[in-house]
C-alpha cells in the first residue's frame, strides 16, 4: 500500500500500485477505399499526362511561389506565368497544360480532404469515450471521496482532478421579456439584408422600373468565369 499527500484543500489518496499492459487494435489507413472511381481515374490520368509535359518544367518554382507569403515572390510568379501564357500561337496547348496541372492539384486536394474527413470521423467516437470515462471518474470521485464538497482538487498517482468556479446567466426566453430589462442589459444588432436588396434590384431591371437608391448601396452584375 502506498500513500500520497495532496496539495492544500485536498485529501490523502491511498492507492495500490498496479501495472497493466493492454493491446491496442491498429486501424489501417487507406485513402483509396474512400475515393470514388472518378477521382482515382482523374488522379492517375492527370499524373500520367503531367509526366509527359516538359513545357511546365520552367514554371515549377513559379507555381510554388504563387501562394508565397512574400508578396514580391508571389507577384514575380504571376508575371512569369502570364508571360508563359502570352503566346497566342501556342496559347491552347500551354493553357491546356496549366489547366491539366490545376485539375491534378484539385484531385490531390480532394483526396487529402477525403482522408482527413475519414480520420476525423474515426476520432469522434474515441474522443466521446475518453470524455465519458473522465466524467464517470469525476462523478464517482464526488460521490465517494468528495461527498462533503470540501476538496478543490485531488491528486492521483498520474493525474489530478481539478475544479474551478465558473459563472453564467440563464435566461428563460418564455418568462423573461427583453423589453422589460434596462438598456445596459440589452443588445441589438442591425444588418443589411443583401438578398432582399438584390431581389429588389433584379425586379426593377426586369420590370424596367426605378431601381432602389440608397447611399453606400450598389448593385453589381458581372460575368463569372470557370474552367471545366
Amino acid at each position: 500500500m502506498t500513500s500520497k499527500q495532496t496539495s492544500p484543500g485536498s485529501k490523502t489518496s491511498t492507492v495500490k500500485s498496479t501495472q497493466e499492459t493492454t493491446a491496442s487494435t491498429s486501424i489501417p489507413v487507406s485513402t483509396s477505399k474512400v475515393l470514388s472511381k472518378d477521382l482515382r481515374h482523374r488522379i492517375s490520368s492527370f499524373d500520367l499526362a503531367l509526366q509527359h509535359q516538359s513545357s511546365l518544367k520552367d514554371l515549377d518554382q513559379a507555381i510554388v511561389d504563387l501562394e508565397s507569403e512574400d508578396p514580391v515572390k508571389s507577384q514575380e510568379a504571376v508575371s512569369k506565368i502570364e508571360v508563359y501564357l502570352a503566346d497566342k500561337e501556342n496559347f491552347e496547348n500551354k493553357a491546356t497544360d496549366l489547366l491539366n496541372f490545376s485539375f491534378a492539384l484539385i484531385a490531390m486536394a480532394n483526396a487529402k480532404k477525403a482522408e482527413a474527413d475519414r480520420l476525423k470521423k474515426l476520432a469522434i467516437p474515441e474522443l466521446a469515450k475518453a470524455y465519458r470515462l473522465q466524467q464517470l471518474v469525476i462523478r464517482l470521485f464526488r460521490t465517494i471521496i468528495n461527498d462533503d464538497n470540501k476538496l478543490t482538487n485531488y491528486r492521483l498517482p498520474m493525474h489530478t482532478i481539478k475544479s474551478m468556479i465558473t459563472s453564467s446567466v440563464h435566461v428563460d426566453e418564455y418568462l423573461c421579456d427583453p423589453d422589460s430589462l434596462p438598456d445596459e442589459f440589452k443588445r441589438t444588432k442591425t444588418t443589411v439584408n443583401k438578398q432582399s436588396l438584390k431581389e429588389a434590384f433584379k425586379a426593377s431591371i426586369k420590370n424596367k422600373t426605378k431601381s432602389p437608391s440608397y447611399e453606400g448601396v450598389e448593385f453589381i452584375q458581372e460575368r463569372q468565369w470557370r474552367v471545366e
